[in-house]
């Protein structure tokens, strides 16, 4: 069973990636399996430059080829998302927007974090995601920074800690929603 965390923020200074440090392993004690962290950042994906629309599957540009070998073997794909301006990432849709058929049936959550703990941004983002014939489990965690922001900067241990028993379970659903896929039920 693979599961991908990925990253949606970009921002140079950002908390993304180390909450999704602290979050990859809750979600794989939960899943009974590893959580690979993909950092959108790292894979640098320019915005859509495809000639083909991506529901062809004609991909001609070597960064969205190696996106796909990244998508493609995942069993579940668990968006790690901020809040920006009342919405999820231009990173997020962009890569969500340069493939198609690997997102199809693809078992996916959400997991939100900042000061409202993303509750804007993640409905939006699930809409997307359905969009894209993706799986999407309901109840996303939804973690907000609360007294863990201070002058100094994010205590992420502390904050996800608070949400372990939800990451766990998220782990859980996720690993019920792979094992119900047919090709899972036939193998």
């Amino acid at each position: 069973m693979a599961i991908k965390l990925i990253v949606t923020s970009t921002r140079p200074r950002r908390n993304g990636v180390d909450i999704a440090a602290a979050v990859a392993p809750l979600i794989a004690q939960g899943a009974g399996c590893d959580v690979e962290i993909v950092d959108l950042r790292e894979v640098a994906l320019p915005f859509l430059d495809e000639p083909e629309m991506p529901a062809m599957g004609k991909y001609t540009e070597p960064s969205t080829q190696a996106w796909s070998e990244v998508v493609k073997p995942a069993d579940a794909v668990v968006f790690l998302t901020p809040e920006y301006n009342g919405g999820y990432t231009a990173a997020a849709k962009n890569a969500i927007d340069t493939l198609f058929h690997e997102w199809d049936g693809k078992v996916a959550a959400v997991v939100g974090y900042g000061w409202g703990g993303a509750g804007r941004a993640v409905p939006q983002l699930e809409t997307i995601m359905g969009n894209v014939k993706m799986n999407v489990l309901e109840g996303p965690v939804l973690m907000s920074f609360g007294e863990h922001m201070t002058d100094e900067g994010l205590s992420v241990e502390p904050m996800v800690a608070g949400y372990g028993a939800e990451l766990t379970a998220l782990g859980k659903r996720i690993n019920q929603a792979i094992e119900l896929r047919p090709e899972m039920q036939a193998a």
